[in-house]
């Protein structure tokens, strides 16, 4: 059975060392070197609650240095914006000045290429994917909870498309280009073959610990643009469909009408079914709130048969 943490304060450092303090040697024993951490940086300004919080990726970097060796650790992250430009202005050079930890541009990055299809044409293409996370031993996804203008939701799975360098390419993930630029027509026909796409990420690039940070939150017309939320807790578990099943829940979202988390679990990627996911404390369904969809919601459920 898949486990699941929840750590409640409104210190996003705090709740993150008490997820890991939580996970004790489950979270230790999945520690190799070299170790990614990837934030989700979509945004290069300081819109609050649509990027990586740096206090979330400190903790995980503190607690490591404190309990295990890990020789090579890398923040790496490729932002559909300025990557850099991200890292300055969100805090996370400030942040890791003290450390011998480097923050990699994944838009600059080797690439090995994976097979997808293009949602609009149904057509076969090639999507490059970062040599960093693909040759990286453990990787940490320090995401949040936000809903999205594709995907109803976006948290630790979806966090991977910042594996794929470039706009370019992150929008070809969609068909050529964003949700926000096509038609109604057009964006029914994109949705299950997006929700395939993110799975084949997933496959090539594996997550070995997720953390969502949820202390501030996104709900409305995410990931960039929504209303900020604060809930003031933080999720993590070694099974990352599990930790995005959770959270999805606790949004009020049924976890299976999100077709990149069903298609995880059909591929054996981890857990959707909150029956066979253990979570901690026993009273974490308390949390769950309603958070209002993008307004595109009603065109994004994935069909499928359970």
């Amino acid at each position: 059975m898949s486990k699941v943490f929840i750590a409640k304060g409104k210190d996003p450092y705090k709740n993150t060392l008490k997820l890991l303090e939580m996970a004790g040697s489950s979270f230790l024993n999945t520690l190799k070197s070299p170790l990614v951490i990837k934030p989700n940086l979509v945004m290069d300004t300081r819109d609050e609650c649509a990027s990586s919080d740096p206090k979330v990726v400190r903790a995980v970097v503190d607690h490591i240095l404190r309990k295990a060796r890990v020789d090579v650790m890398i923040i790496a992250e490729g932002s559909s914006m300025d990557t850099v430009k991200a890292y300055e202005t969100l805090g996370y050079n400030a942040m890791f000045e003290d450390l011998d930890v480097e923050l990699r541009d994944l838009n600059k990055d080797k690439v090995e290429w994976i097979n997808i299809v293009d949602p609009l044409t149904g057509r076969p293409q090639k999507l490059p994917i970062a040599e960093t996370l693909i040759n990286a031993r453990c990787i940490i996804s320090a995401a949040m909870l936000k809903t999205h203008d594709h995907g109803i939701v976006t948290m630790g799975l979806k966090n991977l498309v910042g594996a794929v360098p470039g706009s370019k390419w992150k929008k070809s993930i969609h068909g050529g280009r964003f949700p926000d630029e096509m038609a109604e027509y057009e964006f029914r026909r994109t949705i299950s073959d997006f929700h395939k796409n993110i799975l084949e990420i997933n496959k090539r690039v594996r997550i070995d610990y997720s953390i969502l940070d949820a202390t501030c939150s996104m709900e409305g017309d995410g990931p960039c643009t929504g209303k900020p939320r604060k809930l003031n807790y933080g999720i993590g578990g070694a099974d990352p469909v599990a930790v995005d099943a959770v959270g999805a829940y606790l949004m009020g979202f049924d976890p299976y009408e999100v077709g990149y988390i069903y298609l995880c679990e059909k591929a054996n990627i981890g857990t959707a079914d909150l029956a066979q996911i253990q979570v901690e404390p026993a009273n974490w369904v308390k949390l769950r709130r309603k958070f209002k969809p993008h307004r595109r919601y009603r065109l994004m459920q994935y069909k499928h048969s359970k």
